[in-house]
């Protein structure tokens, strides 16, 4: 992409990141905005809401008085429901079926007595006989004298205010209760209101919500009873859809203009850019051809902005190069002339030397010319003049030369009496370390245990090893050391010695290789490492618990084919301490086969550079699934040195097959 569709590029992202920030900003403020505008709507709805519940309690207390009776029993209006109370807060009348001094009061006893000492009446949300939501109202009634006083309780369901709500508020009424049930109102927005009072943590609220191709604002009310405890919920539903609408289109216009606007905007950028940079590349084709050496005729450009600057400066360029041109032409002219004296007086200092040192020095001053052809920082010259300080100090340094062989020869006859040496005692060592592995292990008719290890320099840092822990349970173990030679075979050592000492104690395996972990990191100078499985196998019941420090895979043969064994997680030893490590556990049944190896044998090369690998393996060891144990260490080894041919060995290769011949359960 060119300097011109980056600019462009970034000019448009800036211009869309910056009428992101201010609809972002925009909408912020709107949201607090908004916030502010619907806890003020909110409160002024409320006070509303309870000033014309109250002014319809009231009314009814007013109907109430004026109300014809039918065999006593006043008529009731809304589904009203009335009650009168004497001084010892004992129903005296109740216009529902429901009637008698055993009903409780509707209102605790402090209400109704400050209603009876103040005259004042009491209104309130509460539950009526029947256990709806209701505005209740209790009122004094005038009397002669105190001991007839009587107190009247209006009771209106919430539910049969709606059409009475609608008409003074203009505003469709939804009631539910605690759990979010619709009780009265439109169903579709119910189910939407009660999602969201499950979210919502305020008692009152604001939302829009749709219904029925209609957008309404909804505001609802949490209805709650003397005691604080939740009687249901009231929402009143204003219809705003035509507002939405226009709202929504002149949003959408807006942003549809502001677009229009920046793609303007961009095109024009685009098309002033694209006239300027096309100056610049023609600029720029007269700077690629001039430094090719090319003979470039150029006007400038008489222009007071950077382009004309630019057009200028390569005029100038232009100029500065030929006369480049023409100096190192008469430098190399100069140079050549040099050269030439040089070299005459270098092969007669070399022709009076004689023969053989003549011809050497001839050969170096070839050399050296030849040099200076392909390192033109030096130049021909200079590199002659260092030929020619060869030469003159030739004859200096040949005593010396001659002097520092002697000396050179006699170390060297010593270093070669002390190598024969080393290399007598590393012999020892390597049969020292091949004496403690041990060979095989066989408990006949039970478990046959075979291995093998070749280092690959005197000695290695592979090790294996398998002993009985007890009467039951024998312990396996292949390892590989970090490195090679002596450290690593010291270390090798070290860790088998541990191993083995601390799996007598009768610790399970991933307790055995935690243990070995914190003793190998305590003094670990060298920061050598090692990666190790070990397992026990119990000959009875067939039974191969194992754990894994970072080692390769086992593979299980059986029923004809061989298959890697799941490994469990496990660091290196000895790299920190305090490691965990996880533990498995494999059932072998009679003539299962276990093979344990070291990445010596995935990771040996042939002469094609290719890996014995994986695959290479698993095919090996299908061939080894019905043959005799104690041939496939070696037989495997052999195929490894095989693939390799007369690649020098890379690294220590370790193989330890394991065949159970006992009554355990065959696994899956």
């Amino acid at each position: 992409m060119n300097l011109q569709n980056r600019i462009i590029i970034i000019v448009a992202l800036s211009c869309f990141m910056m009428l992101g920030g201010l609809f972002i900003y925009l909408d912020s403020s709107q949201d607090r905005v908004n916030k502010l505008n619907e806890q003020i709507i909110l409160d002024l709805q409320k006070k509303v809401l309870i000033k014309t519940v109250h002014d319809r309690l009231d009314q009814h207390v007013k109907f109430f008085d004026e109300l014809e009776t039918s065999d006593g029993v006043p008529l009731e209006k809304d589904q009203a429901a009335f009650e009168i109370l004497n001084t010892e807060l004992e129903v005296q009348f109740s216009s529902t079926d429901a009637v008698g001094p055993h009903l409780s009061p509707l209102l605790p006893d402090w209400v109704i007595k400050q209603v009876l000492q103040d005259g004042n009446p009491f209104h309130t949300i509460g539950r009526d006989r029947k256990g709806a939501v209701a505005a209740i109202g209790l009122y004094a009634l005038e009397a002669i004298n105190e001991s007839e006083k009587e107190l009247l309780n209006v009771i209106i369901p919430i539910s049969n205010l709606e059409l009475f709500l609608e008409t003074e508020m203009e505003a469709q009424m939804i009631l539910l209760d605690k759990q979010g049930n619709r009780v009265t109102g439109r169903g579709d927005i119910a189910a939407v209101l009660s999602e969201a009072i499950k979210t919502t943590p305020t008692d009152n609220f604001r939302s829009p919500v749709t219904g029925s191709h209609r957008h309404f604002d909804s505001s609802t009310f949490t209805l709650r009873d003397l005691g604080g405890g939740v009687l249901g919920y009231f929402s009143l539903l204003f219809d705003d859809t035509v507002e939405a609408k226009k709202g929504a289109l002149v949003h959408n216009t807006a942003l549809m203009g502001i677009i229009v606007f920046i793609g303007v905007l961009l095109l024009g950028l685009r098309s002033y850019i694209r006239q300027n940079f096309a100056r610049l590349y023609n600029l720029i084709n007269i700077l690629d051809r001039l430094t090719k050496g090319e003979k470039v005729y150029y006007d400038i450009q008489a222009r007071k902005d950077e382009i004309g600057d630019l057009s200028k400066a390569v005029d100038d360029f232009r100029k500065k190069n030929r006369e480049i041109v023409h100096q190192q032409k008469r430098q190399e002219r100069f140079g050549g002339r040099q050269q030439r004296f040089i070299r005459q007086q270098m092969e007669k200092l070399a022709n009076r030397l004689g023969s053989p040192f003549s011809e050497t020095l001839m050969e170096e001053l070839s050399a050296i010319e030849t040099g200076a052809r392909k390192n033109k920082k030096k130049g021909e010259l200079g590199m002659l003049a260092e030929g020619f300080e060869h030469m003159a100090t030739r004859v200096a340094n040949q005593y010396d030369e001659v002097n520092k062989l002697v000396a050179e020869l006699r170390e060297a006859l010593m270093h070669k009496t002390k190598l024969v040496a080393l290399e007598q005692e590393l012999d020892i060592a390597r049969q020292i370390q091949t004496s403690v592995l041990p060979s095989d292990l066989v408990v006949e008719g039970v478990v046959e245990l075979h291995g093998t290890m070749k280092a690959a320099k005197e000695v290695g840092g592979d090790f294996y090893d398998f002993f009985e822990i007890d009467e039951d349970r024998i312990g396996v173990v292949v390892a590989d050391v970090s490195g090679k030679g002596v450290p690593a075979a010291f270390f090798m050592l070290i860790s088998r010695t541990l191993l083995k000492s601390t799996a007598m104690f009768g610790l399970s395996p991933s307790q055995v290789l935690h243990r070995l972990n914190d003793l190998l990191s305590a003094e670990n100078e060298q920061m050598l490492f090692v990666t190790m499985m070990y397992g026990e196998i119990n000959v009875k019941t067939g039974e191969f618990r194992y754990a894994n420090a970072g080692h390769n895979p086992a593979y299980l043969l059986r029923k004809g084919e061989s298959q890697p064994v799941e490994m469990p997680d496990g660091m290196a030893l000895a790299v920190m301490e305090g490691m965990d490590f996880e533990e498995a556990s494999l059932s072998l049944g009679p003539d299962d086969m276990l093979v344990l190896y070291t990445d010596g044998v995935t990771e040996a090369f042939n002469n094609k550079e290719e890996l014995f690998g994986e695959d290479r393996l698993k095919k090996a060891l299908d061939g080894f699934v019905d043959k005799n144990i104690a041939d496939l260490p070696t037989g495997l080894r052999k195929c490894v040195d095989d693939f390799a041919g007369e690649v020098p060995q890379a690294d220590d290769i370790t193989i330890v097959g394991l065949r159970y011949l006992g009554q355990g359960q065959q696994g899956s």
